[in-house]
C-alpha cells in the first residue's frame, strides 16, 4: 500500500471554538491505482488531500491528528524540510483553482523550469525542452509561445492544464488532483484524463482523484471513497458503490444530475442586448526584430439575447466566450455595436456606464480571485448595494445579504466569515449572491456551476430558473457542461476560435447540430 491514513482528523481552531471538519477517516491508496474521493462541497474532501502534504500546517490554525503513512512513513512527523522533499517530489497536487495556485508575477516557463532544475537537476536547456513537451501534451496549443506568458494572460482552462504540467513534471509516487478538469471543456476533459491514466501507466503513479463528476469516477476509479460532513460514509469497489450504494446519502449523490427546462419563449421576448460585427484583439508584445502582433480572440460576432431568456454560449477553453462577455460588459475594449434597451453601450460614458452596472452584471468564473481575501463575506455582497443604493440602512443591508445567502444555500450568519474560511463550491454561491442581490436585468454567468458538486449544482440551476421568472432576468450562460446548459437554455450558440459556427434554439441545436465540430463537442459530453 503507498498511503494509508488512519484515524485522520482535522480541527480549525477558531476565535471561540473549534471546527472538527474531518472526522477520524481511514482512506487507503494502492501504489500505481486510481483512488476517488467524492462528495457534497465542504465535505472535507480537499481538506484531506490538502492534509497530506501538510499545506494547512503555515496558512491556518489547524490540528491534525492520527497517521498518514508513506510507504510506511508517518508525514506528520516529518519535519519541515523533510516534508518539503515530499512536496512535488514524491507527491503533486493538482489544486481546484489554478489562478490562486500560479504566482502572477513570473511567467509560466519559469514556473514550470523550477521543479526540473531542482528536483530532476535538468540543464535549463533540458528543463525548457522538457517543460514544452508537457504543456503539449497537456494539450496547451502554442506550447513554446505560452512559455513565456503570464497567468493572467491565459484563459481558466489553459491554466488549469499548466498546473496539471507542473505536477507531473517530477513524476511522483502520487498525484492528488483537485478536481482537476473543473475548468476544462469536455474535449479536452476527455484529453487531460487520457493522459493522466497514460503516464499512470508508465511511471506507475498512483492518483487520488477528488471531483464531483461522478461520470468520470465512474469511468476511471476502481476505488471510491464518500465523504459528508467529514465522515466517510461509504467505501468500496468503485463498481459495487455505483450499482449497489449501501446508504441513502450514497444513493442520493449518485442519483444526482443536472435538472430543469428553462422558461419559454413568448412573442413577447424582445431583444433585450444586440451584438453586432464584435472584435476584441489584444496587442501581443514586440522587439527590436519583431513588430507587435495582434491577437484576435472574438471575431466580427453578432447575437441577439432576448428579454427574460437564456442564451447559452459553449465551445472549448480558449474559444473567445468569457472575452465576449466581458466585452458586452464593457470590462474589455472592443469594435462594433453593443446595444442594450437602445442604448449604445461602446459609447457610453463613464458616469453613464456607472449607473447601467446595477443592470448589468456578471459571476466570473474563478470565484476565489474574484472576491476580496480583506472583505467579509456581507461586505462583498452588500458592496454593491452601497454604490447603487447609498440610502440603505445597516439594518436593512444586513437584511439582504442574509436573504441572498440563503437564496444561494448558505446560512446568513456567514456574513461575518472571509472568503478563504469556505469551499471552493461555496465561494461559487457566495460570487452568485453578490450578483443577484442587485436584480439585474442582464446577467452574464461565467461557468457558474463549474465548482460545484452535481447535487448543488441542481440546486443553483433550481435557483437561477426561479429568479428568472420572478425578476424576468436575462441570461448569458458561458459553460462548458453541456448538461447545464441544456437544463437552462433558450437558445445555444457554439463558438470557436473567437467566431459563432452555429447557433440557434437549444432543442434544434442539440437534437440536430449541423456543424462537425458542434457534433464532436456533444459526443464528447454526453459520452457517459
Amino acid at each position: 500500500m503507498l498511503l494509508n491514513i488512519k484515524d485522520l482528523r482535522v480541527k480549525f481552531k477558531l476565535d471561540s471554538a473549534e471546527v472538527e471538519v474531518v472526522r477520524g477517516i481511514d482512506l487507503q491508496i494502492p501504489k500505481g491505482g486510481t483512488t476517488a474521493l467524492v462528495g457534497e462541497s465542504g465535505s472535507g474532501k480537499s481538506v484531506t488531500a490538502m492534509s497530506i502534504l501538510r499545506l494547512l500546517d503555515k496558512v491556518a490554525p489547524v490540528e491534525t491528528s492520527g497517521r498518514i503513512e508513506l510507504n510506511g512513513r508517518n508525514l506528520l512527523e516529518l519535519s519541515d524540510n523533510k516534508i518539503r522533499e515530499v512536496r512535488g517530489n514524491r507527491i503533486a497536487m493538482i489544486f481546484q483553482e489554478p489562478m490562486t495556485s500560479l504566482n502572477p508575477v513570473y511567467n509560466i516557463g519559469s514556473q514550470l523550469l523550477e521543479p526540473l532544475i531542482i528536483h530532476r537537476h535538468f540543464t535549463v536547456p533540458q528543463a525548457r525542452r522538457e517543460a514544452i513537451n508537457l504543456l503539449e501534451r497537456c494539450g496547451l496549443q502554442e506550447a513554446e509561445k505560452r512559455m513565456g506568458h503570464y497567468p493572467h494572460q491565459l484563459s481558466g482552462g489553459q491554466r488549469q492544464r499548466v498546473m496539471i504540467a507542473m505536477s507531473l513534471a517530477c513524476r511522483p509516487d502520487l498525484l492528488i488532483a483537485d478536481e482537476p478538469t473543473t475548468a476544462l471543456d469536455v474535449t479536452i476533459q476527455a484529453q487531460i484524463i487520457q493522459l493522466i491514466l497514460d503516464l499512470q501507466a508508465e511511471f506507475k503513479m498512483a492518483v487520488l482523484l477528488i471531483t464531483h463528476d461522478l461520470a468520470m469516477v465512474h469511468e476511471i476509479a476502481q476505488t471510491v471513497y464518500i465523504m459528508h460532513h467529514g465522515h466517510l460514509v461509504e467505501s468500496g469497489p468503485a463498481q459495487e458503490v455505483f450499482h449497489h450504494p449501501r446508504t441513502a446519502y450514497a444513493r442520493s449523490l449518485l442519483d444526482s444530475a443536472p435538472h430543469g427546462e428553462p422558461p419559454e419563449m413568448t412573442a413577447t421576448n424582445e431583444p433585450l442586448i444586440e451584438i453586432k460585427d464584435l472584435r476584441v484583439e489584444f496587442a501581443q508584445p514586440g522587439s527590436w526584430f519583431k513588430a507587435r502582433e495582434w491577437l484576435t480572440a472574438v471575431d466580427g460576432v453578432s447575437l441577439q439575447i432576448k428579454q427574460g431568456s437564456t442564451l447559452g454560449l459553449v465551445g472549448e477553453s480558449g474559444s473567445g466566450k468569457s472575452t465576449l462577455g466581458f466585452a458586452i460588459l464593457r470590462l474589455l475594449a472592443s469594435r462594433g455595436e453593443i446595444d442594450y434597451k437602445g442604448i449604445k453601450l461602446n459609447k457610453c460614458g463613464a458616469r453613464r456606464l456607472r449607473a447601467l452596472r446595477r443592470e448589468l452584471q456578471i459571476v466570473f468564473q474563478d470565484p476565489f480571485s474574484s472576491l476580496s481575501p480583506r472583505l467579509t463575506v456581507g461586505r462583498i455582497i452588500s458592496e454593491g448595494l452601497r454604490v447603487h443604493f447609498p440610502e440603505l440602512r445597516k439594518d436593512e443591508l444586513k437584511e439582504r445579504v442574509e436573504k441572498a445567502l440563503d437564496e444561494v444555500g448558505l446560512d446568513g450568519a456567514m456574513a461575518q466569515r472571509y472568503p478563504h474560511e469556505f469551499s471552493g463550491g461555496q465561494r461559487q454561491r457566495i460570487a452568485i449572491a453578490r450578483a443577484i442581490i442587485l436584480q439585474p436585468r442582464f446577467l452574464i454567468l461565467d461557468e457558474p456551476t463549474s465548482a460545484l458538486d452535481m447535487t448543488i449544482q441542481a440546486q443553483i440551476i433550481d435557483l437561477l430558473c426561479y429568479i428568472q421568472r420572478r425578476y424576468k432576468m436575462t441570461y448569458l450562460f458561458i459553460s462548458h457542461d453541456l448538461r447545464v446548459v441544456r437544463a437552462l437554455a433558450n437558445e445555444l450558440a457554439v463558438m470557436k476560435d473567437g467566431k459563432i459556427i452555429e447557433s440557434g434554439t437549444a432543442k434544434e441545436v442539440f437534437e440536430n447540430p449541423q456543424a462537425a465540430y458542434t457534433k464532436e463537442l456533444f459526443k464528447a459530453a454526453f459520452a457517459f
